[in-house]
């Protein structure tokens, strides 16, 4: 068995007080990164991708990911890349550590470099494959945890909740959409042959018909039930209902489940909620197409198209407020303002010992 690199992944936050983690968190981080070594390492040998991503057995012994017992203090696993082939015909990347790619690509995210980014993985369909696997290794909105990841010598990566959004932002520029849209719908039919579903919108009852690339079939499989989200290239009517949707980038259930937001980040300053802030979205009557959350304590009133949007309006709006009337003189603020600021104060509780 030899060595190809070695790598450290913590996990931290509220999450990991008592040094333990939930179990779902840890095995689904420890699968995901195993997945972007795999498809790191298909990208440098040069491996065909299919309609789905199927590691060879061969290749999944060649980059093998080990993880060492965790240690004390955050959550924190030391992980080895290890060849357990017994002998290699790929003698011209024996010494090749695809952790280390993984790295350069949450790097090149997190800096928004795409010209790094499509240095380390020149493939698009496999540099879109990658991004997406990253993107769901990065906790989602109101999680209690992050991660932090690094590779031999190099500095601890963060993947906040804003991971998410960074890969979004990098799928849009790296791979650009004439207009791209979010449709909700109840999933009705599915044609594998021709990479499409079919939803009907929960209002008006019309069917949509959507589109997909071959990276996002996986994600059929998971999001079956209840309603689900599209997003892509919109078509609209005339009267501006969306008619089908091509191009899709993701297919997620519809979400509404509650979450807290119990930390922020305001223009640098590291903020806690207390009590932390709990978000119970809901869909618009009207459409079914809106997300909406409001709390009038803290002078809340959010619309959003999706779940993840909703979440960053609450914190930009939280970050706002505290910014215009928490960090105001009283006497530049009306009576109403004044008010609303004592009680904004009371929430919002400056904590120089961490970071959001």
């Amino acid at each position: 068995m030899k060595e190809r690199g070695k790598g450290e992944m913590k996990i931290v936050g509220p999450e990991t007080e008592g040094n333990t983690v939930p179990a779902d968190v840890l095995v689904q981080t420890l699968q995901r990164l195993q997945k972007l070594v795999l498809i790191a390492a298909a990208a440098k040998e040069g491996k065909g991708l299919n309609r789905r991503f199927k590691p060879s057995a061969e290749l999944k012994q060649r980059h093998t990911l080990r993880c060492a017992i965790p240690t004390a203090g955050s959550y924190a696993v030391a992980v080895s890349e290890v060849d357990e082939c017994p002998q290699s015909s790929l003698s011209h990347i024996n010494g090749y550590a695809a952790l280390d790619d993984v790295y350069k690509v949450t790097d090149a995210v997190i800096k928004d470099d795409i010209d790094c980014l499509q240095q380390v993985i020149p493939d698009a369909r496999f540099r879109s494959l990658m991004l997406r696997t990253l993107q769901d290794m990065a906790p989602s909105e109101g999680s209690e945890w992050a991660l932090e990841f690094a590779v031999g010598t190099e500095k601890l990566c963060r993947l906040g909740y804003g991971l998410r959004r960074d890969v979004t932002r990098i799928l849009r520029v790296d791979q650009p959409e004439q207009e791209e849209g979010t449709v909700i719908g109840e999933l009705q039919r599915i044609f594998l042959d021709e990479r499409k579903i079919v939803i009907r919108h929960p209002v008006t009852g019309t069917l949509i018909s959507c589109f997909y690339e071959d990276e996002i079939e996986s994600d059929i499989w998971e999001s079956r039930r209840d309603y689900i989200q599209v997003t892509g290239q919109v078509s609209r009517t005339p009267e501006g209902h969306v008619s089908n949707v091509s191009d899709v980038i993701s297919i997620e259930q519809v979400d509404t489940s509650p979450f807290r937001i119990s930390e922020i980040d305001a223009d640098g300053v590291h903020l806690r909620i207390t009590p932390p802030l709990m978000v119970s979205p809901e869909l618009d009557d009207e459409t079914k197409q809106v997300f909406l959350f409001s709390d009038e304590e803290l002078n809340l009133f959010i619309a959003a198209p999706t779940r993840a949007d909703l979440y960053e309006e609450i914190i930009a709006d939280l970050a706002f407020s505290y910014r215009e009337y928490v960090k105001a003189a009283d006497d530049d603020l009306s009576p109403a303002a004044v008010e609303f600021k004592n009680r904004l104060s009371q929430r919002l509780q400056e904590d120089s010992t961490g970071a959001a």
